[in-house]
């Protein structure tokens, strides 16, 4: 939608590469959204309709496989990926 220069070829790769956000559940990606909103732990269970417990494995799961061991550096994850709506 943005205006291109004239005489420039642009080319779209063949594949979506989304890194280490490909490899989460659509569970796990909710859950990345909400932390990226700044909720907590219980409004993330409150919105997706599951315990709190639940939503804790859920962040555990994804520090792991994200390779993050706290909230923030998920939502900065979050935001960096441009999951949360939010301006960076």
């Amino acid at each position: 939608t943005e205006p291109r220069p004239e005489g420039v070829a642009y080319f779209r790769a063949k594949m979506d590469d989304e890194g280490v956000i490909g490899k989460l559940t659509t569970r796990e990606r909710e859950v990345l959204i909400h932390i990226g909103q700044g909720l907590s732990t219980a409004d993330i269970a409150a919105a997706l309709g599951r315990s709190t417990k639940t939503v804790e494995w859920h962040r555990v799961s994804l520090g792991t496989k994200l390779q993050i061991t706290n909230r923030v550096e998920l939502a900065r994850i979050a935001l960096r990926a441009g999951l949360t709506g939010l301006d960076n």
